[in-house]
Parts: structure tokens; sequence; C-alpha cells
């Protein structure tokens, strides 16, 4: 019986709400904080009558001036949502926003009105139409930069045929999914410029030009996927151009691509991946000048295709199956990216070892009296500097199997601007000697290490130093900062370039010591394969250590410590730069033992909504804080911690959209009393000055509680008298000792000598926002006047 009457209760509800009838509301702003959910910001036609927040029975009309943005940032509820305005007005739906229409959101819906809707990291749902540039003749836009936007019905970009301008819809992250038709130009002209996200239209047809409207789409990042795409179907016109990104048809079948009349689809560095084997259809295309291309990519996707085809300085390709299973793909690849590799000496004496001792005094590695059997290493050889003989320079393109650098008195490598080393196996700094140094200096050059890259391996005493400088290191398995022994150290120290660990292992601190030291650059280890090959510091009994001071580490997961104690301390110094996580789970941050992040002036970064996580490492003393940035970068954070002199602060999504973003913000780089009170107002004219007019400078309303932007707020004073006792009351400020406070008194203000601070007794109040109430009390026996003047003074 129970359950039945909430079913008749849940009937009567809705069919009241049913039974409602629209109103009209306009969003007017007159609070001035530009957000939806107030309600005195809505009223009606007039402007005069305030009307509540509005509901889903309600059409509302934002047709405001620019400088009255609305902004969505919790729950909204609307039957239509029409923007429009001469200047441009806008609607935005930020974080923690999120917006439903029960029917059509329209923009430009007047005259020559301009509207523009963001989603800008809140959640959209439009249960029927989009209309960007309804029926004005203005430019509308619709922006999705972060977040997400679904229409159940149809987008339509440019409606009004009597429009010549170009409306637009411009992308550069978050999501867009339609569950009907998607047209880009509809009637009058429409333009999809996308960078980045995902645009969904699975459902119906991707339409590029319709009704006689003409449509462009320059894709230079991010995926559009599209069961059918129509291009210039209305013959108004319709490009689609392939800068960046990738267009997937999923249609696998000739006609889910339908170019006709004028269509263009034109391929510089993006890609079309079509379903099925439909090899035949491009060629057409091609062969009908349908499709066009220029420059093209820098990278090819396979090196087995179908058909290829040429204009002299690019080249089209096509593939079914290769490059991705089950589509054909289309390409252009830049031909002028493509150098010859300069020819190697060939190898002549088989394996060998080649060691390096310098007796020619250049101290090249292409010099053949240089090398101790005097043939110079290549592919099958091990090539070792572990004697005395200098700087060993590799200045153009040189192999070897393995090489060893160490030396008592320190061995190293140089990798010069033009040079190129690649060693096919394994190389090792510091492994020779009793206290062996080897060193890899990278200037300018290339280095590949095929398989691993150790810094100080075996015995007590070896160090292995590498210095990044500029140029580029790559290598294929694992990287070992700190060795196999217990008395071996090893220190990666990036200036610049670039420091790419492609698979396995990247570990500072294993038995022996590691300190990796980035002062600018990039190390990207290999985020494909995320948990699989994190960042490891101090995994070992070995102390690890990372001072980021600038540039940036890419990684998809860390591990900080070791799960049982060690004798080893680990420890992430965050100075400057950025230290970003592509993990998005909570495993792909792991803070072990006494592990330590350190945050001061840099930023580290985690894929998704980690802030119960940081808060969690925060809580157990695994994450620390000091000093920090003297900018903040963002005004909106979800989480903050403080220690006195700086804050940690922990937001999501607003700092950089997807990403938990941490940082430190010190306190101490805030304007302090007087300077604080003087950016606050905005003040012109300095201390002295008074910048409203009432008598009062800018320093009296500072030391009073007063408002120096208006006459009528001078402070707080006052008086009072019970005939034996004269009192004279006024605001203190509780903890700026540099504002001075003195009462001059007299009973004749001709004849009478002026004393100080005269009275009989002081009393404080309590401490309210800064500031404190201080009555002086003045003996008034045997008097029958009393003048009192407040002084104020900055020291």
């Amino acid at each position: 019986m129970k359950k039945h009457t909430m079913i008749l209760s849940l009937a009567a509800l809705m069919v009241a709400s049913m039974n409602g009838h629209a109103v009209d509301k306009f969003f007017w702003d007159a609070s001035g904080d530009h957000l939806w959910g107030t309600a005195s910001n809505w009223a009606d036609t007039t402007g005069t009558t305030l009307l509540p927040v509005p509901d889903a029975t309600d059409v509302v009309k934002h047709v405001k001036t620019p400088d009255n943005p609305l902004l969505v940032n919790g729950a909204a509820v609307v039957k239509d949502l029409l923007i429009a305005h001469n200047n441009e007005t806008s609607v935005s739906v930020i974080s923690n926003g999120v917006l439903n229409v029960a029917q059509d959101l329209k923009f430009g819906t007047f005259g020559a009105a301009k509207g523009k809707f963001s989603v800008d990291g809140g959640e959209v749902r439009v249960a029927r139409n989009i209309i960007v540039g309804a029926t004005s003749t203005g430019v509308s836009t619709l922006e999705v930069n972060s977040g997400s936007l679904t229409v159940t019905n149809a987008l339509w970009l440019g409606n009004n045929a009597a429009s010549t301008v170009e409306n637009l819809f411009s992308m550069t992250g978050g999501s867009y999914e339609s569950l009907a038709n998607t047209v880009i130009g509809r009637n009058s002209p429409g333009k999809l410029e996308m960078s980045g996200g995902t645009l969904i239209a699975t459902n119906s047809a991707f339409q590029v030009g319709e009704a006689g409207g003409a449509g462009t789409v320059n894709l230079s990042g991010g995926t559009i996927k599209a069961t059918v795409i129509d291009i210039d179907r209305g013959a108004g016109g319709g490009d689609v151009n392939l800068l960046g990104g990738t267009l997937e048809v999923l249609g696998g079948y000739a006609s889910a691509v339908e170019m006709v009349n004028a269509a263009q689809m034109h391929f510089e560095g993006g890609a079309l991946q079509w379903k099925g084997d439909r090899l035949d259809s491009i060629t057409n295309f091609v062969d009908g000048g349908s499709i066009t291309w220029t420059n093209g990519m820098t990278n090819m996707l396979t090196g087995a295709w179908e058909y290829s085809w040429t204009n002299g300085e690019s080249i089209l390709y096509a593939d079914y199956n290769d490059a991705v299973p089950g589509f054909s793909t289309v390409w252009a690849y830049n031909t002028a990216t493509i150098v010859p590799p300069p020819q190697l000496p060939p190898d002549l004496d088989g394996p060998t070892t080649n060691v390096f001792n310098n007796l020619s005094g250049d101290g090249l590695y292409t010099t053949s009296n240089n090398w101790d059997i005097l043939t110079v290493p290549t592919s099958v050889d091990l090539a070792k500097h572990d004697s005395i003989g200098g700087v060993l320079t590799v200045p153009s393109q040189v192999q070897a199997l393995d090489m060893e650098i160490s030396h008592n008195s320190t061995a190293t490598v140089s990798v010069v601007t033009g040079g190129s080393l690649t060693v096919s196996n394994t190389m090792v700094l510091g492994s020779a000697g009793t206290t062996g140094v080897g060193v890899l200096s990278v200037d300018g050059g290339s280095v590949n290490v095929v398989n691993d890259l150790y810094f100080g391996r075996f015995g007590t005493g070896r160090n292995g130093i590498c210095e990044l400088i500029d140029g580029d290191i790559t290598v294929g398995n694992k990287t070992y900062i700190g060795g196999n022994n217990a008395g071996s150290t090893g220190t990666l120290s990036i200036v610049n370039g670039t420091y790419d660990n492609e698979h396995e292992t990247f570990l500072v601190g294993l038995t022996g010591n590691g300190t990796l030291n980035m002062n600018g650059g990039t190390l990207t280890l290999d985020i494909a394969n995320s948990i699989w090959n994190p960042l490891r510091v101090g995994t070992g009994s070995g102390n690890g250590t990372v001072n980021l001071n600038g540039g940036e580490i890419f990684t998809g997961g860390m591990i900080v410590g070791q799960a049982a104690p060690d004798a080893g301390v680990e420890t992430i110094n965050l100075f400057g730069g950025t230290l970003q996580v592509e993990g998005g789970f909570g495993s792909a941050v792991q803070l072990q033992d006494d592990a330590k992040i350190h945050i001061e002036g840099g930023t580290f970064r985690w894929k998704g909504d980690r802030i119960a996580d940081v808060t969690g490492f925060v809580t157990n003393g695994l994450v620390i804080w000091s000093d920090g940035m003297t900018n903040m970068l963002t005004e909106s954070w979800d989480t903050s911690w403080t220690n006195g002199t700086s804050i940690l602060y922990a937001d999501f999504g607003d700092a950089l959209g997807g990403y938990t973003t941490v940082w430190a913000f010190d306190t101490t780089s805030l304007p302090a009393g007087y300077d604080s009170f003087a950016l606050q107002y905005n003040l012109l004219e300095g201390a002295e000055g008074d910048d409203d007019d009432d008598g009062l400078s800018n320093l009296g309303e500072y030391a009073i509680n007063g408002n120096p932007t208006n006459a009528a707020d001078t402070g707080q004073t006052g008086l009072s008298n019970d005939g034996s006792t004269f009192s004279y009351v006024h605001a203190k400020l509780a903890n700026d000792s540099s504002v001075l406070y003195q009462l001059i008194d007299t009973t004749d203000l001709v004849n009478g000598t002026p004393g100080t601070n005269g009275y009989v007794s002081q009393v404080n109040g309590p401490v309210i926002d800064d500031y404190l109430t201080v009555t002086n009390n003045y003996d008034m026996t045997g008097k029958n006047k009393q003048f009192i003047e407040l002084e104020i003074e900055r020291q």
C-alpha cells in the first residue's frame, strides 16, 4: 500500500509540472556575480520585476552586453535558452556546472546579434536542437574547451539563409556528441575549428555544407568519429582540411563518405580512417580531384601500403589493415623531411674491443689512430674509454655494440652538434678503476642506447654522470641511475633537450645513490604503458633524489621508496617546472616508507580527479611544502593547507582540464599592511592622498577601518561623556605596528597648551577582522570642556 501511495504522488507531481506555462526570464546580473543560481540576476522584460531562478518550464533570454557573461557553476535547468546581443553576449558552463536544456539552445536570434556559448569544464545536455546563428546576421560561436556537450537531436551551425557571415564551432578539448545530425554550414556559412578533444556523430550524418550553406572543417588535433560524412551536399561549398588529428568514419560502405559538387578533402598533417577496405572509393576521389594534399606528416604510419600518389613535394598514401587493423587509412607524407643518412664505414675486422687512447691528439671518435687497434668501432664492437686520453668527441654519425666510459681521472665522451651515437646494446658510465668516473656529455648531438644505460655500476667509489646540455637521448630499455653497488653513484643533469626512456625502467637510486637534476628540457617515460614503466625513485637501499628546477617530466606513474623499510632516503623536490603523471588511477603514484614529495616553486599534475589521494599524502606527511610560487595558477581550487608562511593548493580541472594540479604559494610575497590596503581598493593618490575627497587621508582610512573609495565611510570613531569621564573611541589596527596613533588634547583651543595621550585609562576591545576598538577615558573633574584630535603617522 505504501509503494502504491508513492506512485500516485509522483504521478500527481508530473501532471502539475506538465500543466505549467513557460515564462520568459531575462538574465540581467543585478548582483554582479554573473551566476545562474543567483535569484536576483533574473527579471522580466522590463528588468524591474525580479523572478526566481529558471526551471524546466522557463524560456531564458540572455541579451545583455558582453561585460555581463552568464556563468553556470552548479545545477541548472531551462526549457529554451536564447543568447543574442549586437556586441556578442556569452554563457559559459564552467567546472561543476551541469546545464540541462529541455528543448532548444539558440545563439543569434535577432538583427545582427551575436551569441557565444562555452563549455569550460562543465556538462551540458540539450534535449532537442542547438542552433548557432539561428535568425540573425551576426557571427555566433560555440566553444567546447573541456567538459562535455551532448545534443539529442541536431546541431545546426549557420541557419539563417539571409546571412553571409561564418558562424564558428571551436573545440580545443573535452567531448561533443550528437545523437542526430551535426551540420557545419546549414543555409549559411559555418566553420569547425578543432585542435583537441573528441567529436562524436555516430548516430546520424556529419554534414559539411547543407541546404546551400558553405561548410568548412579545419581539424588540427583531436578526433572526429562519424558513421557518415557528407560534404557539399547542398552545393554551397564544403571543405574538410585534415591539418592534424584523425577523422574516423565508422560506416564500412561506399556511401559512408559522400563528396559531391565542389567538395574537397585536403590532407596535410591529419589522417582519415575509414572502416573496411574502401581503397577503390579513395582512389576514385583522388582521381576525381576531391582529395588533395600538400606538405604532410614527418612520420610514416606504416611501412606497408597499397596505393600512393605524389605531387612532387609530398606523397599521399592509402593503406588497408596495416596502419589501423580493419580500416582504410589515408595520410600525406612530407618528402622534404627525408634526409638520406650518411654512409658509415664498413666493419672489416669483425667483433672487437676498441680502446680509445687519443694518440693523434684530435680526440675524434672517427679518427682510426685514436683507437688501440687502429680501427673505428662499428655496430658489432665494444668501444671503451677507460684510459688517459682526454675527451672522446662524437662529431658525426657513429655506432658501437656496447660502450664503457670510466677512469680514475674522469673519462668523458662528448656528443656535439651534428654528432649521432648509436649503442646497439648497453652503455655503462663509471665501471672501471677503483674510483672510476665516466661522463657522457650531450651538447647538441643525439644518443640512442637501444638496450640499457647504467650510471655507476659494480665496484664501490664509481660514479656515472650524464649531462644533457642540449640535443636528445633515447634509451630503449632501462635507465639505472645509482648502479648495483652500495658505493656507486649516478647523476643525470638535464639543462635542455629531451630524454626519452621508451620501455622498461627509469630508476633513480638503486643499491647506490642516484640523483636526477632538471633545470630545463623534457624527460618522457613510456606513458603508453603507464604503470609498467613508472618513474622509480629510491626503490633500493641507496638514496634517490629528484631535483626539478625547471623543464617537464612526463610519466605514466611514480613509485617512490620501498614498501618494506630500507636505509635509503627518497625525495622529489619540485623547485620549479612540472611533474606530470598520466596514469589516472590511485596506484599510479605510490609513496612508500619515508618517501617525500617536497613542493616549492614547481607544479605536480596527476591525471583525473585525485584530490582524495593527494589529501591522504598530505595528511600522512608524504607531501610537504615550503616557500612557493608568487603567482596563483587558478583562483578556484578544491582544498588547501597552510604552514604559516605558505599555502599548498590542490585543484581538479580548473588549473588544467582533466588533471589534479598541486602547487605551493608563498604568502610572504603578498603585499602587507597599507600596501595591501591600497591594492585592495586600487588607490591612486598614495598614503597622504584622499581618493574619495572626504577630508580623511587614505592612510587615515586604513588606520581606523574606513573605505577610501566611499566618502560616506570615514572609519570608526566616536565620543561619549557621562559628566565625570569623557571617552574618545576609535578603531586600531591589531597587527600593524608601522601605524602610530596619538591623541592630542586641550581644554582651550586658543590659549591652551596641547597635551599628548592624556587619558587616565585605555581599554582595548576584541580583535575583529584585523581591527580592535580602543576606548580612551579622560577625567573631566573640574573641566567643562575637552578637545581631542587623533593623529596618525606611518613609520
